[in-house]
């Protein structure tokens, strides 16, 4: 895989984010099937990127996600773009953006800001569960997290690549000594 590329880093961390969903997998076992979406994240500033495991598209499960994922880590948002496929349900008691100061960015499903990163997320995801199947449904279970956490781990490393600065410095303005 190559490195994403170069961004500018005049915005802060969390000012424009967008958000998609990607899959639909399954990991199966002889009596048993797990099923899941996951939902990306990605800061557009710094190609922050964070997944979230969805086992269902119901109404206020993303919106839901969304504020229990990104924004209980980055507050301090001011924009949010996703596509206007309807799976994102900006206007919903689960996370109603307009009463946080969020602006609501719809657009088409052809977002290029966030479709190369959410793509090379997804091969990465799909190449970690092809690697090792699972045996028992508890294996199910723990194969989604670890692979999820696996596929963040690996698009932080190329981040820090690309800005030559750990996470760490970037979110919390700090330097390291």
């Amino acid at each position: 895989m190559g490195l994403l590329p170069e961004c500018d880093l005049a915005n802060t961390l969390g000012y424009d984010v967008t958000v998609d969903l990607i899959g639909l997998w399954s990991a199966k076992t002889e009596h048993f099937t797990g099923v899941f979406y996951a939902l990306t994240f990605i800061d557009t500033t710094t190609n922050l990127a964070e997944l979230a495991c969805i086992n269902t598209k119901i109404k206020d499960t993303i919106p839901r996600k969304f504020k229990q994922t990104w924004l209980a880590c980055y507050p301090t948002m001011v924009q949010v773009v996703h596509d206007d496929d309807g799976e994102f349900m900006r206007h919903t008691s689960a996370c109603p953006l307009h009463d946080l100061r969020i602006e609501d960015i719809p657009t088409t499903s052809n977002n290029s800001k966030s479709n190369v990163k959410c793509k090379c997320m997804e091969t990465m995801l799909k190449t970690l569960l092809l690697s090792c199947p699972p045996q028992t449904p508890q294996e199910v279970l723990h194969l989604v997290d670890d692979k999820l956490s696996t596929t963040i781990y690996l698009m932080r490393l190329t981040i820090s690549t690309v800005l030559k600065v750990s996470l760490k410095v970037l979110h919390f303005h700090v330097t390291c000594s």
